[in-house]
């Protein structure tokens, strides 16, 4: 039952992390222009197109756009090219990919964008606003009592 009560409550604070990364791609192929826009002003990364965010690029670039300028804090690209085949290591989890990611484009596969795991116990991500975290933690309270009640 603890380790329930644990895996509801973790992934209630992944979802909880997730959507405050309001995040988007900016820029349509092939002649990409990638530029962000409210409300998504802030720019985390570039893109070549590709994997999960549409087409190649033939010329400029996609922009990985999110609403809060931390949202890149403690994500990096996975995946070497040419054979890219991005995995997300322990730890974090994929917030999205593309075919060239960081610089170099891929010939096959693609690079995954992965963001460190939150950690209840750090204060640094659990610094969110109530309505964040609000219904992923009305969801997690519906789970736990249905787990005490043995639905």
């Amino acid at each position: 039952m603890a380790s329930k009560l644990f895996s509801v409550l973790f992934l209630a604070s992944t979802i909880a992390v997730a959507s405050a990364r309001d995040c988007g791609w900016s820029g349509t192929a092939p002649f990409c222009d990638g530029k962000c826009k409210s409300p998504r002003s802030f720019k985390i990364s570039n893109g070549g197109g590709g994997g999960g965010n549409g087409a190649a690029c033939l010329t400029g670039h996609k922009a990985f756009c999110c609403t809060d300028q931390r949202a890149g804090d403690g994500c990096s690209w996975f995946g070497t090219a040419p054979l890219c085949a991005g995995k997300c290591p322990a730890g974090t989890y994929q917030i999205t990919e593309d075919g060239n990611g960081d610089g170099d484009t891929c010939i096959s596969g693609n690079k995954v964008y992965c963001c460190k795991t939150p950690n209840l116990t750090d204060s640094e991500d659990t610094e969110l606003e109530i309505e964040d975290v609000l219904n992923p933690l009305e969801i997690a309270e519906e789970v736990v009592l249905n787990i005490a009640m043995g639905v």
